[in-house]
């Protein structure tokens, strides 16, 4: 009776190729779900305050008007002016 001894299978590069096709159809799925459909719109509700906020926004003002107003003209400066010193050095490049 003779004994014969089987070669062992090679099923590590069936895996490998099965898992690599796997990655490379789910980067196609990828690419196309992120660069291809278009993204789900967002209902955005605003509250009462930023309604407000727009309609003051949409107010004309003319300055004109408002420089010539006589409550504008009754107004007092409490505060001088500021004076503008000396910025930096005349050379900047210039040593310590």
């Amino acid at each position: 009776m003779a004994i014969t001894v089987g070669e062992k299978r090679n099923t590590s590069g069936l895996l490998r190729t099965i898992g690599a096709s796997i990655v490379v159809i789910g980067l196609i799925v990828a690419t196309y779900v992120l660069f291809f459909t278009r993204p789900p719109q967002i209902e955005v509700f605003a509250p009462p305050e930023v309604q407000q906020i727009s309609q003051i926004s949409e107010v004309n003002v003319d300055p004109a008007a408002v420089m010539n107003s006589p409550e504008y003209r009754a107004l007092e400066e409490h505060v001088d002016p500021p004076e503008f010193g000396e910025f930096g050095r005349a050379n900047p490049f210039a040593r310590f």
